[in-house]
């Protein structure tokens, strides 16, 4: 049992950690596990009640800790959570300098992310032998915080994915997760349909509805059962993105000239260089950077598209319009990327891989280091 030793007030203004970020927040009820009570501010009457009986939402590893009930600022009533008291700070002018300095040591590692992205990308367009450069590893600049202004984009435990900056995609993940609406199909895959839009919206994707409730399903087995991804995945993104290419090329040779990209091959490559350099920086949960760190070492040597499944790549497919939209590549390019995602959607929602995870099955108890 752990009692903190600042016990902060009911309706007190705090600071709420949020994986490697800090939050501002409301003390909503509190829970004293030496008495088994929780407290709870009353708006109408402005009383302060007690009870002994439990929230149904409150969480089973926190019944011997002191903790509390917040809100977070800014945020809809449905984000708040019971959390440990160690997460919590007061609000001062101390606590205020750790926020900002947290926030800016996660803008520096996003930009130096950025930075080695953009290099390898550059590295693998010179290496082209056709002199065509790649149309995603152009977008490669775009990611978190480059010096173009590009719209900052990462994950988590505090949403599926929060974008800091603008984006025109319906594809993106903003905010604390995602809606569960919008249309569930694929979208028109007619490259010369879409070389007609406007830029503004070329990258908006219609993400399936299947895609979406995976993604919130994830988040959830993560930041609220405390849950990581079992690795090494069984399907894991270099067999995913080769069956999905071996599709691709039967529907070409169907002559589905609709969905025809002659760089396909290439893009897809570039989609799995994109996913081994953003795993670990802009695609992982909290509590599953502790396991990336164990797993590189125990898998030394092997790439991590190798070892990571279907629920990474489609975070990374989730937040690329963003990426794509930020980072100033042509109109030609962005088409390009705009046709393979709405053609993979299809197809990974038709070979049902997003309903074939089960958090029994797919997901481990996170490690008491974790």
């Amino acid at each position: 049992m752990t009692t903190p030793k600042k016990q902060h007030e009911l309706n007190s203004l705090v600071l709420v950690y949020q994986g490697p970020l800090l939050y501002e927040a409301k003390v909503l009820k509190t829970y004293n596990p030496s008495t088994k009570i929780t407290k709870m501010h009353i708006k109408k009457t402005n009383e302060i009640t007690s009870t002994n009986t439990m929230d149904t939402k409150f969480p089973n590893d926190l019944k011997n800790e002191f903790c509390y009930k917040v809100h977070y600022m800014g945020w809809k009533d449905k984000w708040d959570e019971w959390v440990s008291g160690d997460r919590v700070l007061e609000v001062n002018s101390e606590s205020k300098l750790l926020m900002r300095s947290l926030k800016n040591e996660q803008r520096e590692k996003q930009r130096l992310t950025s930075l080695e992205l953009k290099k390898d990308a550059n590295s693998n367009n010179n290496n082209n032998n056709n002199g065509v450069s790649s149309p995603l590893g152009n977008a490669v600049g775009g990611v978190n915080g480059s010096s173009n202004g590009a719209a900052s984009t990462s994950f988590d435990d505090s949403g599926v994915g929060k974008s800091n900056g603008t984006s025109t995609t319906t594809a993106s993940t903003t905010g604390k997760g995602v809606k569960r609406s919008g249309n569930a199909s694929g979208g028109d895959v007619n490259p010369k349909r879409h070389q007609k839009e406007s830029g503004s919206d070329i990258v908006k994707i219609k993400v399936p509805d299947e895609v979406k409730y995976m993604l919130i399903d994830d988040w959830e087995f993560i930041t609220k059962d405390h849950r990581v991804v079992k690795l090494p995945c069984e399907v894991n993104v270099d067999l995913l993105l080769a069956r999905f290419e071996t599709y691709y090329e039967k529907e070409k040779e169907k002559e589905k000239k609709e969905i025809a990209l002659d760089n396909m091959s290439e893009l897809i490559g570039n989609v799995r260089l994109y996913f081994n350099k953003a795993i670990g920086s802009i695609l992982l949960y909290r509590h599953e950077r502790i396991q990336y760190k164990t797993t590189l070492t125990k898998y030394k040597g092997i790439d991590p598209s190798e070892i990571y499944g279907v629920q990474h790549l489609l975070r990374l497919l989730s937040i690329l319009p963003n990426l794509v939209v930020s980072s100033g590549i042509d109109l030609q390019s962005r088409q390009l990327v705009k046709v393979f995602l709405e053609v993979f959607y299809e197809w990974i929602v038709v070979e049902n891989y997003c309903k074939k995870i089960n958090v029994d099955v797919d997901y481990d108890n996170c490690l008491p280091g974790y």
